[in-house]
């Protein structure tokens, strides 16, 4: 938060690529995605690729485009992860560690990106946080 308001959006930093994990991923996802196109059939439909362009091949252009184009999607997830460990956020009761009376109840907590539409596990866990705040 940057503001005593409540109302205030929160400002958030999504730190896209600064893990080199998160990088090469995307780089070899790139690569991959080029050698089946390279294939038939798709290579006899396909007439050029568009984005990010045949002249962004070695591994330094193509980090660069990834950090200048990649996007959040608009689904964020997994920033306030839960888990039993040092690093997670919130506990197995959705309670944020070092911190009363306050738990997350969204996709946050999720220890990995799904692989799908985050709507339906938030929902999920919203049911469940309730289970929680209710001592059910």
């Amino acid at each position: 938060m940057h503001s005593a308001n409540p109302m205030a959006s929160p400002k958030i930093q999504w730190n896209l690529m600064a893990d080199e994990y998160d990088l090469i991923t995307l780089r070899e996802g790139v690569k991959l995605i080029r050698r089946m196109y390279a294939q038939s059939p798709l290579k006899d439909v396909v007439a050029k690729e568009v984005s990010p362009g045949i002249d962004v091949a070695s591994d330094a252009a193509l980090d660069d485009w990834l950090r200048e184009n990649c996007t959040t999607a608009q689904h964020p997830a997994s920033s306030c992860r839960m888990g039993t460990d040092d690093n997670s956020v919130v506990d197995g009761e959705l309670k944020v560690r070092g911190v009363d009376r306050l738990r997350v109840a969204d996709c946050s907590i999720m220890p990995f990106v799904i692989g799908g539409n985050t709507n339906a596990p938030t929902l999920m866990i919203a049911e469940k946080a309730s289970d929680f705040i209710l001592g059910n």
